[in-house]
């Protein structure tokens, strides 16, 4: 009877174990996909906000450039919206210049404009452009 018991013990011993080495080798083997998952990737960002003159009224159809700080890079152009809007998606991070015009009013410039890994706002206000007479 005791070599019945100490059989047994063994037995339920060797099973645990079998399920501890089973158990461990799904849980390395379910990690290595998310790791892959996981890699860093190129961070983007956007920038958005909204175009208004002096008395704070929206600027539809102004135009927006965007260039980033890096000569060789190419200038990204949208357009405001009815209300304004303007909008710059999938930015890679760094620091880029934005011009905004519109007929009537000063050219903006903010050369200061830092993208990172997620949305920027920045409204622009614009002023009106004075014309100058010679007499």
């Amino acid at each position: 009877m005791k070599l019945r018991k100490c059989l047994c013990f063994i037995f339920v011993f060797l099973i645990l174990q079998w399920f501890a080495t089973l158990a461990a080798a799904q849980s390395s083997s379910s990690s290595a996909p998310s790791a892959r998952i996981a890699a860093p990737q190129a961070a983007t960002g956007a920038l958005r906000g909204q175009v208004t003159d002096p008395s704070g009224a929206a600027i539809a159809n102004a135009d927006a450039v965007l260039t980033p700080a890096t000569a060789s890079s190419t200038p990204i152009k949208a357009q405001a919206n009815g209300q304004g809007q303007y909008e710059f998606n999938g930015l890679p991070a760094g620091q880029y210049t934005l011009n905004v015009v519109a007929p009537g009013f000063a050219v903006y410039e903010n050369d200061n404009v830092v993208i990172a890994d997620q949305a920027m706002r920045l409204n622009v206000p614009m002023t009106i452009e004075v014309e100058e007479q010679k007499i």
